[in-house]
């Protein structure tokens, strides 16, 4: 399958604040506009119940007045719409009587209805007053909850719509072979000279071993395990025809407190506690390989199948 290229656009924070109070305030506006609609419905149907209690008494053996809801004009908890529907769907009278009872059943639904709307309206208004510290804080403890559950229990993360879901893959590599490891052997290098001992050079340790006298020098190489490695796999969206697989790179993201720190400090900083690690403002990657340190078993909740097999896909920037 050939690969395709798209171009990542940095967005900041601040532009996913402004969209959301965008989207926020629109659906505040839908919702006040519905429950203007509502409460006129309400109105006229409230009269004509009003006007026909005796006739919904005598015809039906519906007392409307005994229901609080109908009295005070407002949703409680459904009962007086619960006993309408069943007047409603077990009788088959005369249009004139049918539309009584189309009427009253309307009125019933649009005391629910206007509640919901009021809910809705109140939660949108809570939403469109959040600042946007207080947006970033809501936001950040979402993606830690969805990493928790990705890393920690393995979990897939389903995406709304068609997109599909995302998932850590842990593949083994076709063919491994030793790779160095810069930053820790430069670390490596400078601590083994710092305490005074000979780096090794392999020519010096040949022509020692050639004449048969002992050679200290010290091996100051550190090698990446490469047997395996792990990828985010965004799997079976829709019109795939479910075997269709993407894989995604995710960015490489520090938080200004700990930027520049390797992963070895990290681990000393949080103790090896992986509720601390989780709390790191740091990108996933780094956050599953702290936790695949601390917890040696961890890996097992990523093979996804037998082989452990790369996902076959075209790759995207996120």
């Amino acid at each position: 399958m050939g690969s395709h290229t798209v171009k990542e656009i940095p967005v900041g924070i601040l532009v996913y604040y402004k969209h959301f109070k965008d989207v926020i305030l629109e659906k505040l506006q839908k919702e006040e506009k519905g429950l203007v609609h509502a409460m006129e419905s309400n109105k006229l149907t409230y009269n004509k119940v009003k006007l026909n209690t005796v006739k919904y008494n005598k015809k039906w053996g519906l007392l409307v007045t005994k229901y609080p809801e109908f009295c005070k004009n407002l949703y409680i908890n459904g009962a007086f719409a619960a006993d309408v529907k069943i007047v409603f769907d077990s009788n088959t009278d005369d249009r004139e009587d049918k539309f009584l009872l189309i009427t009253i059943l309307r009125y019933a639904n649009t005391l629910k209805n206007i509640s919901d709307l009021r809910n809705k309206i109140a939660l949108y208004k809570k939403l469109a007053s959040l600042t946007k510290n207080e947006y970033i804080e809501i936001v950040s403890k979402y993606y830690v909850e969805v990493q928790r559950n990705l890393i920690l229990k393995g979990y897939g993360y389903q995406f709304p719509g068609s997109i599909g879901f995302l998932c850590i893959n842990r593949c083994k590599l076709g063919h491994p072979k030793p790779m160095l490891d810069y930053k820790a052997t430069k670390v490596k290098k400078e601590q083994l000279l710092a305490e005074g001992k000979t780096l090794f050079v392999k020519k010096d340790a040949d022509r020692a071993k050639a004449l048969g006298v002992p050679y200290d020098g010290v091996d100051y190489r550190v090698f990446l395990d490469k047997t395996y490695q792990y990828e985010f796999a965004l799997c079976y969206p829709k019109g795939s025809g479910g075997g269709y697989k993407e894989k995604f790179y995710r960015a490489d993201t520090r938080g200004r407190a700990i930027r520049g720190k390797t992963n070895e400090e990290l681990l000393e900083e949080t103790n090896g506690n992986i509720e601390a690690v989780m709390q790191l403002p740091v990108d996933i990657m780094t956050k599953l390989h702290l936790c695949l340190k601390i917890n040696k078993m961890l890996y097992t909740k990523f093979i996804r199948n037998e082989n452990q097999k790369t996902v076959i896909a075209r790759a995207d920037n996120r």
